[in-house]
Parts: structure tokens; sequence; C-alpha cells
């Protein structure tokens, strides 16, 4: 049945068609909040910048980067 619509058959083509779409849906709602973040004021995008920065400090003052230390 899926060979007349022109649709996969097999379970590895399946799984590349959901990996492309759930793909295609993270790339639009990664624009999407990029557009939300330019509209925003600047204290929210301040905001977020520090919370990103101390995010990353933490995480690499406390070893979790280097596993097995």
């Amino acid at each position: 049945m899926t060979r007349r619509y022109g649709l996969p058959s097999g379970r590895a083509a399946w799984v590349r068609v959901t990996a492309a779409v759930l793909a295609a849906a993270l790339v639009a709602s990664m624009g999407y909040s990029a557009l939300a973040l330019l509209s925003a004021p600047g204290w929210t995008v301040a905001l977020l910048l520090i919370g990103v920065i101390g995010m990353l400090i933490g995480l690499l003052s406390s070893g979790a980067d280097q596993p097995g230390r």
C-alpha cells in the first residue's frame, strides 16, 4: 500500500522520515525563538545571556566536562 502513494516502506525508511520531520520542527521552533528574542526587550535578552553564561561557568568549574577525574 505504501508503494502506491510514493511513501517509504520498511522500518529504516520510516525512521529517516520521522527524523527529518522532527529536525524540521526543531529548526522551525529555533527560528521562532530567535524571532521572539529579537523582538523582546533588551533586559530579557540580557537576563538570558547572563543565565547561559552562568550555566556554562558552573558546568566547566564543576568538572562535568571531564568524566573520570
